[in-house]
């Protein structure tokens, strides 16, 4: 059911790994590249309002979470993931990954952040009209 949603979209607004993996010469996507790295910023402004206390850290732990639940069966099983020319390559792809998390996470916080420009920008009108 819960895959039905994902049949939605265009097959050319998925980005993944697996041209990197199985050699399969692809030229870059980059609408789909930007859909993949808008979210967390979406996602982190969406938590920067609702959860105004301490943004940045819970979007933080909610970009690089997602980002680790996306990577997490190439990272558990590796050697049922990977094409046995790419085996002793395990830890270059892990780097990547990890590289693909953290940028989830600065994305998040940077969304974060803009929720708050645009909090204090409006806590900032609101005191003008009440002059």
């Amino acid at each position: 059911m819960m895959t039905r949603p994902s049949l939605l979209a265009p097959y050319g607004w998925y980005f993944t790994f697996s041209g990197v993996l199985y050699g399969v010469p692809n030229p870059p996507n980059w609408p789909a590249i930007m859909i993949k790295f808008v979210i967390p910023i979406v996602v982190g402004s969406v938590i920067g309002v609702i959860a105004p206390e301490n943004p940045k850290g819970t979007a933080g732990a909610v970009g690089f979470s997602a980002a680790f639940i996306l990577v997490w069966p190439a990272l558990n099983d590796w050697a049922s993931v990977a094409p046995r020319s790419l085996i002793g390559k395990e830890y270059v792809f892990k780097m990547v990954y990890l590289l693909y998390c953290a940028a989830y996470y600065y994305l998040a916080i940077w969304g974060a952040k803009l929720a708050t420009i645009y909090l204090n920008f409006l806590a900032g009108q609101g005191k003008q009209e009440n002059k």
